[in-house]
């Protein structure tokens, strides 16, 4: 997208993921989107990966472009964190 990729903020301690906070949006499923799958995907999303540890869950009915951007952005985080 013009304004760039999905970024998101995930904080591991003891080496598990404990939080996906999402700081920036895909610019196509932007926050102030009123289409309820969206929104569904940014909250629940995060929370698939928590529980199940992986940046790999399943995408939410209706809105895979924002549940694929959300896990693409969580794996990518936990790459760059793993180089440091």
């Amino acid at each position: 997208t013009e304004k760039g990729p999905t970024e998101v903020k995930v904080t591991v301690k003891n080496g598990k993921i404990s939080n996906v906070q999402i700081v920036k949006p895909d610019a196509r499923f932007a926050i102030e989107d009123k289409w309820p799958e969206h929104i569904v995907a940014r909250e629940q999303i995060p929370q698939r990966i928590i529980t199940k540890q992986s940046p790999q869950v399943d995408t939410v009915a209706k809105a895979t472009g924002t549940s694929n951007s959300l896990m693409k952005a969580t794996e990518d985080a936990l790459k760059k964190a793993k180089k440091k």
